[in-house]
């Protein structure tokens, strides 16, 4: 008489194989339904990457003014006093040495300073060369700066020196020209015939 012996394993290898391929199919679909439906609502919500918007801030500080400041004598004309302005952003060093001899010009706009240029002064040209060196060419006529007597003129060029200097890393010295040539004074007292340099030494 003979026995057939089946394998014991036989069925839980049918088993095996069955759950196995079930697994692989409930992880597909997981991946396929569940994983898209996250990401979407991590999105939606704003979760996804949700550190500092960096560009946004950098937008921000390129459109903030830019905060300056413009000397002109102190109410008895004996020594400079620093005003602050805010100009528009975005100017490159040339528009804002511009903007801050106009500024000059103009005068103060705080009571207790006064002006040191003639408000009829007008900006011919203005250079910045690469060794930070401005030339700043004035079209004014000697009958506006006859009153003038040594330490106005020393307030004036040093009021021009300063607020280019201080204001414009790419400018650590001025020469004040006057229709386009070299003068040899303003009024009769300051020399013109150089470059002027910070002098906080005048200030108050």
């Amino acid at each position: 008489m003979s026995l057939s012996v089946s394998p014991v394993c036989s069925g839980w290898d049918d088993f095996s194989t069955f759950g196995i391929m079930h697994f692989i199919n409930m992880r597909q679909a997981l991946f396929r339904y569940l994983i898209p439906s996250v990401v979407l609502m991590a999105i939606t919500t704003g979760i996804l990457f949700s550190g500092p918007d960096v560009r946004s801030d950098e937008h921000n500080e390129k459109n903030q003014p830019v905060e300056g400041f413009i000397y002109f004598a102190d109410a008895d004309r004996i020594y400079l006093k620093s005003e602050k302005k805010m100009f528009a952003a975005g100017l490159d060093d040339h528009q804002l040495a511009v903007k801050i001899i106009e500024a000059l010009i103009q005068g103060p706009l705080s009571g207790g300073l006064a002006s040191v240029w003639p408000k009829e002064t007008r900006l011919n040209a203005l250079y910045i060369t690469e060794d930070k060196k401005a030339y700043v060419d004035l079209d004014l006529s000697p009958d506006m700066v006859m009153h003038m007597d040594t330490r106005s003129e020393l307030l004036a060029v040093y009021a021009m020196t300063n607020s280019l200097t201080v204001n414009i890393q790419k400018i650590e010295s001025v020469k004040i020209l006057i229709k386009g040539q070299d003068a040899i004074t303003l009024a009769g007292h300051i020399d013109l015939d150089h470059f002027y340099k910070t002098n906080m030494l005048i200030v108050k």
